[in-house]
């Protein structure tokens, strides 16, 4: 923006300001992102209470990570 409005009083002067297509500046930026996964398992107590096994399903789910 800065850019553009020096452009706009280079060219036009103070006096009589207009900011037109030539003026512009235009910069293009590329974003990238990443991310990640984390595949967490609950191993406490509640996992095994009442006899039931629930961390060897949980585990198997897991394998194509």
């Amino acid at each position: 923006m800065t850019s553009s409005i020096k452009n706009a009083q280079i060219n036009h002067g103070i006096s009589d300001f207009r900011l037109l297509e030539n003026d512009l500046e235009i910069e293009e930026n590329e974003f990238k992102t990443s991310t990640s996964t984390v595949l967490m398992i609950d191993i406490s107590h509640s996992m095994i209470l009442y006899g039931e096994d629930r961390i060897t399903p949980a585990k198997k789910s897991s394998n194509g990570f």
